[in-house]
């Protein structure tokens, strides 16, 4: 079960990945709908702006390219930054999930 302890570890991973500027993210979301909203903006002005900090950040997030691929070449349709958040948010949870994992282990 996701907690307001792993929502703060996505966003801090979310902001460390896509090397966004201290604050992006504030105040913190309280929901996992307010973080989708604004990692889906981020996204949008990369696609918009700079492709290739988007690529980069794919690449950091450890994003399957042909997943990255299928997304852009619009088989979603339109929103694209928002199935690519999706993805995001999803790989980013399962960094959360494992190092939360790896803590329990050593202390048990």
């Amino acid at each position: 079960m996701k907690s307001l302890e792993d929502d703060n570890q996505l966003v801090r991973l979310l902001s460390k990945d896509l090397q966004l500027e201290e604050g992006h993210f504030h105040p913190v979301p309280v929901n996992m709908e307010e973080i989708r909203e604004k990692l889906k903006d981020v996204i949008g002005h990369l696609l918009q702006h700079d492709f290739e900090r988007l690529l980069n950040a794919m690449y950091r997030l450890d994003i399957e390219e042909s997943r990255f691929r299928e997304v852009i070449s619009g088989v979603y349709g339109n929103d694209v930054s928002g199935k690519l958040a999706e993805i995001i948010i999803e790989r980013e949870y399962r960094k959360v999930k494992t190092r939360n994992q790896y803590r329990e282990d050593q202390y048990d």
